[in-house]
């Protein structure tokens, strides 16, 4: 009885804060198919099927993903065989959904696709900041900083350093991001970077190496923002933060109505309502998408 009350709880968090949740996908098989291979990484004599699970009471995404793959993080390829699902946290006992499957076949009767010519061809990974130069440019030429919903409330802030010594690669540099929502007005804050109309189509993920200050403690969740250069944003709530280095991985099909062909921003945003504590510290390092 305490499970599902406090599960009921968690669902009324997320309506209250409005945090932003699944909204599904409108891609086409071929597309969907692809994520799935890349989200699985298969081998050419993987394939996948489709299988079916029967929802039990106090599941959710993430908990089937590690029942079926000792993995909670490959939940997105579970959302990606059921767009008709909304909301990743909310769904009921009882209900059928369609679970991917892997298996294996023969080599030699692996159907290898014929591709296209093409005029100009991209880079498989397009990075973006890495933070090593210690100036304030990424890697595409765009500047980058911090900002304040009121910069003359001195009760919310939101600052940056460059860290030499606590990197996700052991060199260079990594962002310190320093922020402070903990104000008796609505506040939040955090980080920006121009992409200057930079070419996402080709790519399927945005990776970025996270991770939280113990000493001066952090939120284990916050906002990204993807801008196109038109202004339209779409945004995902990027959770499970901890204090050692992740590097995360979002699927750009979260980011449905940007025109990927010319990425404006990339923003990370801080909220009263979302982060816990709601004063701590963020590094970031190594953004890109592939």
């Amino acid at each position: 009885m305490k499970k599902y009350l406090l599960l009921l709880i968690f669902c009324f968090l997320l309506l209250e804060c409005r945090i932003p949740v699944f909204s599904g996908y409108n891609e086409s098989k071929i597309i969907t198919e692809s994520l799935i291979r890349d989200i699985f990484d298969l081998s050419e004599n993987q394939e996948l099927i489709e299988s079916e699970y029967e929802i039990q009471p106090g599941d959710w995404l993430l908990k089937i993903a590690e029942k079926k793959y000792g993995d909670g993080s490959l939940w997105e390829a579970i959302a990606l065989f059921n767009p008709e699902i909304s909301n990743p946290n909310l769904i009921s006992p009882g209900d059928v959904i369609r679970v991917p499957k892997i298996i294996e076949i023969e080599p030699e009767v692996i159907k290898k696709p014929v591709e296209d010519p093409v005029e100009t061809e991209m880079p498989d990974i397009l990075e973006i900041a890495n933070f090593n130069s210690g100036f304030e440019e990424n890697l595409l030429g765009g500047a980058f900083g911090v900002w304040d919903k009121d910069p003359d409330d001195i009760t919310q802030s939101c600052r940056m350093e460059f860290e030499r010594n606590i990197t996700s690669t052991g060199y260079g540099y990594s962002l310190k991001l320093i922020y402070d929502v903990n104000s008796p007005n609505p506040a939040y804050n955090g980080f920006w970077m121009h992409l200057l109309g930079a070419d996402f189509t080709p790519y399927s993920f945005l990776y970025l190496s996270v991770k939280g200050e113990p000493d001066a403690g952090f939120t284990d969740r916050f906002k990204i923002e993807l801008k196109d250069t038109e202004g339209v944003s779409e945004s995902f709530m990027l959770d499970g933060i901890t204090a050692r280095w992740q590097e995360k991985r979002i699927p750009l099909a979260f980011f449905k109505n940007i025109d990927m062909s010319s990425a404006g921003e990339f923003v990370v945003v801080f909220e009263d309502q979302v982060s816990s504590p709601k004063t701590g510290i963020i590094y970031l390092d190594n953004i890109y998408v592939k």
